[in-house]
């Protein structure tokens, strides 16, 4: 896999854990060399 699209709202909403996972997911794809596409 080289892309992949995410559809989200752009504000991190009121739990932490969503920041925390959407960081992870980035650090997570920039080790794989994915490129995001991102869907708002």
């Amino acid at each position: 896999m080289k892309h992949i699209a995410v559809y989200c709202g752009s504000r991190k909403g009121k739990s932490l854990a969503y920041e925390e996972g959407a960081r992870e997911l980035g650090k997570e794809l920039a080790k794989r060399n994915i490129t995001l596409i991102y869907g708002g």
